[in-house]
């Protein structure tokens, strides 16, 4: 934590005088932003993908079944404060962790897949709130945001969520009730939040936004979030410079082409918003601009500014947001194609807190 601090002073002082014109800063403090295993503990637990999935392995295992119903996406840490707080405290403990692999079969499952038109399958709702329901007439202490332990028939047993010393207790408690033996997960650990699957010519960009200084608590998580934004040929192909374009060429990056990238500039909170009480969220923008300039034929240099703000209506508002932001994006301009993009902030709020956002190529067409 120290180097990083000594890292970030140092980077943040050759802004500030201005000898960061070879822009070496950038992939640098994109390197030094990125998420550390200590931050991605939720890949160590061996996850089913869907309640259904997990209920067929709890009974073939004979294992209680952890379900876990959130707001938000869990992987991404992109979820309500119940979520973030879990994963950044129970699912990162590693008794927890080594608990639900040798004993249980765990779950999560995002609530508004599972409401109205959610994106979850009809046979997966039903398997929500058949346990939901069960739950209820026990009289078990239900909400949208809980962890469901069930026997390996799926019925509830137990709600948990207390924190990490209390759900431990649970945790050992119903497996010894249930006499559940101890073996080895049922399903192997993976990244929850991987690198998507694209088109061989899109451009996948990994953004990571965190709170600043690092280890500061400001937001509902000190954990980043992680977002993925893909662009096809046709958008990515604006971040190139004009035919003919010689070195000090200067253009605007479509607008929608930047919106889709800064609209994932915020913190990591928020995004269960969009679900909460039926309304649809929207970003308003005072300002969404990339100014593209050709440095060398080989480079171009983009410079980002950014003020929006989350609505709900004319008497809600969620996250306001204003950054500056530098990219770096390394051409091949014979071939029309991305070796390399990073940005990173070089200075950006959500109201009076500060936030870095660092952004890499993860697939380049």
């Amino acid at each position: 934590m120290l180097a990083r601090a000594f890292v970030a002073l140092g980077l943040s002082s050759a802004i500030a005088t201005g000898q960061a014109s070879d822009l070496s800063w950038v992939g640098k403090r994109v390197e030094e932003w990125q998420p550390q295993p200590s931050e991605r503990k939720l890949d160590q637990i061996g996850w089913a993908p869907d309640i259904r999935t997990g209920l067929a392995l709890a009974k073939k295992h004979n294992r209680p079944l952890y379900l876990f119903m959130l707001d938000g996406r869990l992987g991404q840490n992109r979820c309500g404060a119940g979520g973030c707080w879990a994963r950044e405290d129970a699912l990162s403990n590693d008794t927890i962790i080594s608990l639900l692999n040798s004993y249980y079969v765990p779950v999560y499952a995002d609530n508004a897949d599972h409401a109205g038109n959610g994106a979850a399958p009809p046979e997966e709702r039903q398997a929500f709130n058949r346990i939901y329901a069960a739950a209820a007439n026990k009289g078990l202490n239900i909400g949208s945001v809980r962890i469901y332990l069930c026997a390996p028939d799926g019925d509830p047993i137990l709600i948990i969520g207390g924190g990490a010393q209390k759900d431990i207790e649970c945790l050992k408690e119903t497996v010894r009730k249930l006499g559940t033996r101890e073996g080895k997960p049922v399903l192997p650990p993976q990244a929850q939040n991987p690198v998507p699957k694209v088109d061989k010519d899109s451009l996948a960009l990994h953004v990571t936004t965190r709170g600043l200084p690092l280890g500061a608590k400001k937001f509902w998580s000190n954990l980043p979030a992680e977002d993925w934004v893909v662009y096809d040929r046709k958008e990515w192909t604006k971040f190139l410079p004009p035919a003919g374009a010689a070195p000090g060429a200067t253009w605007d990056v479509d607008r929608d082409v930047a919106v889709k990238l800064l609209s994932r500039f915020y913190p990591p909170e928020d995004e269960c918003l969009r679900y909460e009480y039926g309304r649809g969220r929207r970003i308003d923008y005072e300002s969404a601009s990339m100014k593209a300039s050709l440095i060398s034929k080989d480079r171009v240099r983009i410079d980002v500014s950014l003020k929006m703000k989350e609505c709900f209506d004319a008497n809600r508002f969620g996250f306001s947001v204003a950054a500056t932001a530098v990219g770096v994006v390394d051409i091949d301009a014979s071939r029309k194609t991305i070796h390399r993009f990073v940005m990173a902030t070089e200075k950006a709020s959500c109201g009076d807190a500060s936030i870095g956002v660092a952004v890499r190529s993860a697939v380049k067409p």
